[in-house]
């Protein structure tokens, strides 16, 4: 979906009559749900590469470092059924300037041979986003704005006289049960977070008898 098309969708569900929202408060809560969605829910994508010396992988063009992981690696490709890497003989290091190498133990493959890498990558704008997830997703940034909006009449309460007290008092006591409705609805489809972090991967050392394939 267009990020002007997501970004009204998300706003029309918060119907911010008085105008308390600000462009800047919509991109904020925009930056949240791409954050909770790509911890719930990453891209997949599969990237044919090659395996470069020391064995070590050519990097994706859409990896993103401490944020990607890889799900699987098929080689050699195109046996059926597919020949698949098994997780012990791969992994994601980490080097001191900060980026990554995605590397194999020797003997899988050869230098200069293709591998099939299958890895999670990162939602940047709405424009990746799943059909069938962008209304749970514009819930999510409604219930973000309406909590805003909420805050702010919330505030407003400490500083105005008691008729208006009260009236912006039930205000947002409005936003702030619309703004649990719309969680709710988000995470009935998501679930609550956690805090299992899935970006890196740990190398295990195999045994010598493994072969360091399987097939599926």
């Amino acid at each position: 979906m267009e990020t002007e098309a997501f970004t009204s969708l998300m706003t029309s569900l918060v119907r911010d009559d008085d105008n308390r929202l600000s462009p800047g408060d919509v991109s904020t809560a925009l930056a949240l749900v791409i954050n909770r969605y790509n911890a719930d829910r990453p891209r997949r994508l599969t990237q044919d590469v090659e395996v470069g010396e020391a064995m070590v992988l050519q990097t994706p063009d859409q990896w993103t470092n401490k944020r990607s992981s890889i799900l699987s690696i098929e080689a050699p490709i195109g046996r059926n059924p597919p020949s698949y890497v098994i997780e012990d003989y791969f992994y994601v290091y980490d080097l001191p300037d900060g980026d990554v190498e995605l590397r194999l133990l020797a003997g899988v493959v050869g230098v200069g041979e293709l591998v099939r890498v299958r890895y999670t990558a990162s939602h940047a704008d709405p424009l990746t986003f799943d059909e069938d997830d962008c209304e749970a997703l514009a819930c999510l940034g409604a219930a973000i704005l309406c909590d805003q909006v909420a805050a702010l009449y919330g505030h407003d309460t400490d500083t105005t006289v008691q008729a208006d007290s009260v009236q912006h008092n039930d205000k947002g006591r409005n936003f702030a049960a619309r703004a649990r409705d719309y969680r709710a609805r988000y995470e009935s489809k998501f679930g609550k977070p956690t805090s299992t972090n899935a970006a890196s991967a740990v190398a295990r050392i195999p045994s010598p008898s493994r072969t360091g394939m399987r097939n599926r």
